[in-house]
Formats: structure tokens, sequence, C-alpha cells
């Protein structure tokens, strides 16, 4: 399901670049805040929490949980896909909760508290894009 999914074209900023020349090589490093010890989702130049300029990032694990999802059967315009896909909030282990795909053989069957973990593109890519596979079923 991954093949199907292209790569968006994003707009980066000074603030976001790191960002997604890392995620374009499968690696989530983010801005972080040494006073007030935070992550800043999404990257920009003041911490979001206590309003001082960021001055370090962390590279996270890249896995967590799926905290809400979508199946999305029609494609947006210029979207092109052939088939369903996934978009879901995944709540980062040691990290935020980001917007991202579900991607893989079996992510149509994913299911709130999945366990999931960041997969790289299959090749360096532009910009990247959030994309995790499911690694193990929610507990119910």
């Amino acid at each position: 399901m991954s093949e199907t999914l292209p790569y968006p074209d994003v707009e980066t900023t000074a603030d976001s670049k790191r960002f997604w020349e890392e995620l374009a090589h499968g690696r989530i490093t983010l801005p972080w805040c040494n006073t007030c010890d935070t992550y800043v989702w999404f990257p920009r130049p003041l911490c979001p929490r206590c309003l001082t300029v960021v001055n370090a990032e962390r590279t996270l694990a890249g896995e967590g949980d799926v905290y809400s999802f979508s199946i999305v059967h029609r494609a947006a315009p210029g979207f092109t896909v052939d088939r369903p896909y996934v978009f879901a909030y995944i709540t980062l282990d040691d990290g935020p909760t980001v917007l991202s795909n579900v991607v893989g053989d079996d992510a149509l069957d994913v299911s709130i508290g999945d366990r999931v973990r960041l997969v790289a593109p299959p090749q360096p890519v532009k910009s990247g894009a959030l994309r995790f596979v499911r690694v193990g079923a929610a507990k119910h």
C-alpha cells in the first residue's frame, strides 16, 4: 500500500527544513527546548510552551501507538491513489502526537492502540512523509 501513496511536495521554511530532510531519510528529528524540556512540534523557532528560542534538537525512536485514524476511500483532488489509505494520529513514545499515514499490507486493519513504527521512504525523497507500519495489534 505504501508504494501507491505519493510523497507530496511541502513548502519548507528555514525552521522546518532540517525536519523534512531528516524525515526523507526515515528519521524524526525535532527541535528541543532546553529551557522547559519539551519537543517543539511542529518545528518552529520559538518554544510554544515557554516562548524561548529553541536551541537544540533530538532524534526520536520513531515508534508509538495509533491514537485515532480515518480510512479515506476517496482521494483529494490531485492525490492519485487507486484504493483506500489511512490517515492516523500517532502518539510517539518519546515525543508528540503527529498526523501521518499507516501503510503496509495490513494498513486497512488498523485499530486504535496498535503499535506502529516509522518507515523510511523506499529511496530518499525531497521532503519525506510521516509513514508508519503496524508492528503489533492493540490490546483490547
